[in-house]
């Protein structure tokens, strides 16, 4: 058995991107930086140490998170992990590793100075949802995503007696 989850917060990096499959199918990706705190051996001091997270999110969810965030708005994400292969205009062969989101809560503003988000939390749509069958579009790195393929996420949280290997 394996598990695919990945789970994170943080703040945006950049504006989420909105754009739509040849069928129509609305795609969103952004970035999430997600510090991770590691003792520097030179000073002493605790330092904040930045990962970026792609995420991508489609359909629904995917509008409402173009609506309702922006740079610096916290998230919190559950999701899974998809490696995107490709060749490009070389012929090199690449690859990214992102979180295909399922779930997502929006957390506020990371600004400071007030909501850069501009909404309130209480206005804006909390997602949490069933894993289910849905269509996932395959990327391309020169075009982006394309035509949906069939994916089944077959993860629903539960551990079964089954599972116990003792």
């Amino acid at each position: 058995m394996s598990i695919n989850r990945v789970e994170i917060s943080g703040n945006l990096g950049r504006d989420p991107e909105l754009r739509a499959t040849a069928s129509g199918m609305q795609v969103c990706q952004f970035s999430v930086c997600v510090n991770d705190r590691r003792k520097n051996n030179q000073t002493g001091q605790w330092e904040d140490v930045p990962n970026w997270v792609d995420v991508t999110f489609f359909g629904n969810r995917a509008e409402s998170i173009n609506q309702y965030l922006s740079k610096g708005s916290l998230v919190f994400v559950a999701g899974r992990l998809h490696q995107n292969k490709w060749q490009d205009k070389n012929g090199n062969n690449r690859s990214k590793l992102e979180v295909i989101g399922e779930d997502i809560q929006f957390g506020g503003s990371g600004n400071q100075n007030g909501n850069q988000g501009g909404y309130q939390q209480q206005d804006a749509p909390q997602y949490q949802t069933q894993p289910q069958q849905y269509q996932q579009p395959a990327y391309d790195q020169q075009q982006g995503y394309q035509e949906p393929m069939q994916q089944q996420m077959d993860y629903d949280g539960g551990v079964y007696d089954e599972d116990i290997p003792f």
